[in-house]
């Protein structure tokens, strides 16, 4: 059985498919306000949901019900790095995805290391960065996951925006793979 579709490499035309569907994820996780929650226990409640927070949007709850969101208002030095590095995580996904279209579906044989090394760079620096903002929030909701007051126990929880980031980071580094794989197929 040929390894091939149409004269394109199947682990390519999969890898564009997960770097498409990574890049649909990252874009949801993101833009959602979800990257962590934050629960109270005290003398009266325990574990009561009191907000969350994303990288833009910082939501207070009381029960279940969201009462309001707003942008952060004094936003700290590691949400900002975090930012930075999940968008450019995103830009060298989707630049990752328009080499290797290039290369592939147009078939430029012309300038085929120039494109190789792009199509891996682009994927390797956009996971690189994915993973690094991913360490940095993790980090600092780590370092303050229990935070006390005089009456108050506040913890904080990663939660799934946070989730959908790391997922696309993992389909980034295997559509790489698979890119590299993909690569070494065609003569």
């Amino acid at each position: 059985m040929s390894m091939l579709w149409k004269g394109i490499p199947v682990p390519v035309l999969v890898a564009i498919i997960l770097l498409i569907v990574g890049g649909l994820i990252h874009i949801v996780g993101i833009a959602t306000p979800y990257w962590h929650s934050i629960s109270i226990t005290n003398n009266v409640v325990r574990d009561k949901p009191y907000g969350h927070h994303g990288l833009w949007a910082v939501c207070t709850t009381r029960g279940q019900d969201v009462i309001d969101c707003n942008s952060h208002s004094d936003t700290k030095s590691e949400v900002v790095a975090t930012r930075a590095l999940e968008v450019l995580a995103l830009l060298f996904g989707a630049m990752c995805i328009i080499i290797t279209g290039l290369w592939f579906f147009l078939r430029l044989e012309r300038h085929r290391l120039i494109l190789m090394i792009s199509s891996l760079g682009s994927g390797f620096i956009s996971a690189l960065f994915g993973f690094i903002g991913i360490i940095i929030y993790a980090a600092d909701v780590n370092s303050n996951s229990r935070v006390t007051d005089v009456t108050s126990v506040y913890n904080q929880n990663l939660d799934w925006s946070f989730a959908m980031c790391v997922i696309s980071s993992i389909l980034v580094t295997v559509a790489t793979i698979l890119i590299g794989i993909g690569t070494r197929m065609v003569k």
